[in-house]
């Protein structure tokens, strides 16, 4: 089967199969829940072939219709029908617990329980099994590294451990402007708000952010919106890697992000 997601997540839009024989693809389209689980799987005419109903960790509590075998779960995971756990990427996780059965490949980068899925399944996904993060905070994030692009910003590096001013805070994106010069966006959707060691940290202006087209994005990343600031490395994990590890440090301008 191919499967189609929405950009920048792994949430299911569509599922392309093709039987052995046969010229003609069939295919099957998703209808998801606010984090991108799959509810219903309808056909190209509209009828439905699958439909589940879900216990809170990712569960299925009653298969409603089973007439396609249809496999995805939370976003980024697949049902394993031997074992009856989820296949999350880099590590299994088991929905009638809702943790993982492994520790974090990635160690304390990706929090402090090693084996925590999220806060809540209601608004945080992990399609990786790696580190959490806000279903909604995603999409920001995928405008927000559209933009990025765009105004000629090279990313270099995601989800951050730094210490800015003594606060220990996580980055959603890091990118150089043309000049080589590193810049600190915090990426905010809808109502998001800073944490308490974001505005402990005092560079991130929530004011005044430096996108001009918050919508859907596409418009002017201001660079003069931005607050000087020096930041430290202070992750072992990859996402440091790339900005000299940990200890590194670099001055930077920081940024809010805002989006609707």
């Amino acid at each position: 089967s191919l499967y189609l997601y929405e950009p920048g997540s792994y949430a299911p839009l569509a599922r392309v199969d093709q039987k052995e024989g046969e010229t003609e693809n069939t295919i099957y389209y998703y209808h998801t829940d606010q984090i991108g689980t799959p509810l219903e799987m309808t056909d190209a005419e509209g009828h439905i072939v699958w439909q589940a109903k879900y216990a809170p960790w990712g569960l299925i509590k009653q298969l409603v219709v089973n007439e396609v075998e249809q496999n995805l779960r939370f976003q980024g995971q697949y049902f394993d029908v031997e074992t009856g756990l989820h296949y999350n990427t880099f590590r299994y996780y088991d929905p009638e617990i809702g943790r993982f059965i492994t520790q974090d490949p990635i160690g304390l980068s990706g929090g402090d329980n090693l084996y925590l899925y999220a806060p809540n399944p209601y608004g945080w996904v992990d399609p990786l099994g790696l580190c959490k993060s806000s279903s909604s905070g995603d999409k920001g994030v995928t405008k927000a590294r559209q933009d990025l692009e765009r105004n000629g910003y090279e990313l270099v590096s995601r989800e951050v451990t730094m210490k800015v001013n003594g606060s220990r805070v996580r980055a959603d994106i890091v990118a150089r402007d043309v000049h080589g010069n590193y810049h600190v966006f915090e990426v905010k959707h809808r109502s998001g708000g800073l944490t308490k060691n974001q505005k402990a940290a005092g560079v991130y202006d929530m004011a005044n952010p430096s996108n001009t087209t918050q919508h859907l994005g596409g418009g002017i990343i201001k660079p003069s919106k931005g607050t000087a600031g020096t930041f430290r490395v202070d992750t072992k994990g990859e996402p440091g890697e790339y900005l000299g590890g940990k200890g590194a440090v670099h001055d930077a301008t920081f940024h809010v992000l805002k989006y609707r």
